[in-house]
């Protein structure tokens, strides 16, 4: 005779350690990214590109609409390559400062604390216009192979999910993305040109975004990281390995381990939840997911945990201007979100113009 009194305990405990294990393999992946010899490597090179402003990508692009990489001589130079002779550059507005002196009472200070007086023409150039060392660049996400049933199966799940939650699904052109949610459409795209586990993934993290996008204030970078980590969490529960894409995908979001550290409990909340809907959503599916503190007999659906921060745009991410080329771009291959500040500081509000992706 089975003892259905002790039934929901098993199956909790086998769903945790699931979840425990894909947590701590993804720990353990994007580690190995973060901290390997290649992505420091990125990161210098990273951070000798300034950011430049909207009216310098303005220039930038009028001048060379095909440029890349932008920097200065010297820059160029402390990177190991020199600007081919005769080449023309590319003319941008930089600031005159100086150090701020005591009783400088109004102050145009920039972000190194002294102040701006003026501004000048200053002169750089294109990655393709310099010959030398090549430049590190971070790995790039592989999208997922192989057509699984389980892929299938849970596409079916997610999306019923959606339809009760009243989110439109469209398979669609997306451009470069692999998909996106778009909160005040109550919309959710994933790529016409994607199939089987990689559609799935896709799906799962915008579902992700979906479910987490309750939590008022968080930026991008902690969005990202939470939604793509929660998308291969779930994926892993049902033995989809993600993490071809995945790990290069969230290094680059979280390339400071702090970010993906703050977000871990976010994680599991959200993809606790994914999963909770795809096992049917009701009773015996939630208590078996759910840890001990959050069996309180009701459906959890807006995950809690993770650090809610307002903040800019990260560096190489979404519309802004991109760190290592200083002109827009969208996030790494994938995915992608579009939002304002003012979003970002009132949350998923119904009506806010932000869209969340992979």
């Amino acid at each position: 005779m089975i003892d259905h009194q002790h039934e929901p305990t098993a199956a909790h405990e086998r769903a945790q350690e699931r979840m425990a294990a894909a947590l701590a393999l993804l720990d353990a992946g994007i580690g190995a990214i973060v901290d390997g010899a290649s992505f420091r490597a990125y990161l210098t090179t990273l951070a000798r590109f300034p950011t430049y402003s909207a009216r310098n990508v303005a220039l930038i692009h009028a001048q060379r609409p095909d440029a890349t990489r932008v920097a200065g001589y010297r820059a160029w130079q402390a990177l190991g390559r020199q600007v081919r002779q005769g080449e023309r550059g590319i003319r941008i507005l930089a600031p005159y400062r100086r150090v701020r002196a005591e009783g400088d009472e109004h102050s145009d200070a920039d972000d190194r604390g002294a102040l701006v007086t003026g501004f000048g023409v200053a002169t750089v150039f294109d990655l393709a216009q310099t010959e030398g060392t090549p430049l590190a660049d971070a790995p790039l996400p592989h999208l997922l192979a192989g057509a699984s049933d389980a892929a299938a199966w849970l596409w079916d799940r997610l999306a019923a999910f959606l339809a009760a939650e009243g989110i439109a699904l469209a398979r669609e052109e997306t451009g470069r993305a692999n998909g996106y949610y778009a909160p005040a459409l109550r919309r959710v795209a994933v790529h016409a040109r994607l199939t089987g586990d990689q559609a799935t993934k896709t799906l799962a993290h915008e579902c992700a975004h979906h479910v987490a996008g309750a939590r008022a204030g968080v930026n991008t970078m902690d969005a990202e990281t939470i939604a793509e980590s929660a998308a291969f969490v779930v994926l892993a529960h049902y033995g989809i390995d993600a993490s071809g894409y995945t790990f290069p995908y969230v290094a680059r979001w979280a390339a400071n381990r702090a970010v993906l550290t703050r977000n871990l409990e976010a994680i599991r909340a959200t993809a606790y939840t994914l999963i909770h809907v795809a096992t049917g959503g009701t009773g015996a599916a939630l208590a078996a997911a759910a840890p001990e503190e959050e069996r309180s007999g009701h459906e959890a659906t807006t995950p809690h945990g993770g650090e809610d921060v307002v903040s800019r745009r990260p560096r190489g991410g979404e519309r802004g201007v991109r760190a290592d080329r200083g002109l827009p771009r969208r996030a790494p291959e994938g995915e992608r979100g579009v939002g304002g500040r003012d979003q970002r500081r009132q949350g998923q509000r119904r009506g806010t113009r932000r869209r969340l992706g992979e």
